[in-house]
């Protein structure tokens, strides 16, 4: 009777285990699953503002060349009246 128990005993505690095991299997994997949610978010996010930033460079570029053509004609502009008024005098 008394290996009985003993064996019921161990059975109880070896099968207490394997549920220990896969409760904290479960719990692992809703870790890991919230973890990876939250990094695609993340990542999701920052290609979007790479991106938005990407637009703006772009928008940035075309009003710098527009500018920077309207310098050149405006000092080409500059320097033709300087010399006409240079040979003028």
């Amino acid at each position: 009777m008394d290996d009985k128990l003993l064996f019921l005993i161990a059975a109880l505690f070896a099968g207490v285990a394997v549920l220990l095991v896969f409760l904290l299997q479960i719990r692992y994997q809703k870790r890991l699953s919230a973890l990876d949610k939250n990094f695609h978010a993340t990542e999701k996010e920052l290609e979007s503002q790479k991106v938005e930033a990407e637009k703006n460079m772009l928008i940035w570029m075309e009003r710098y060349k527009a500018q920077a053509a309207d310098y050149e004609s405006l000092k080409a502009e500059r320097d033709n009246l300087s010399l006409e008024n240079i040979n003028q005098v």
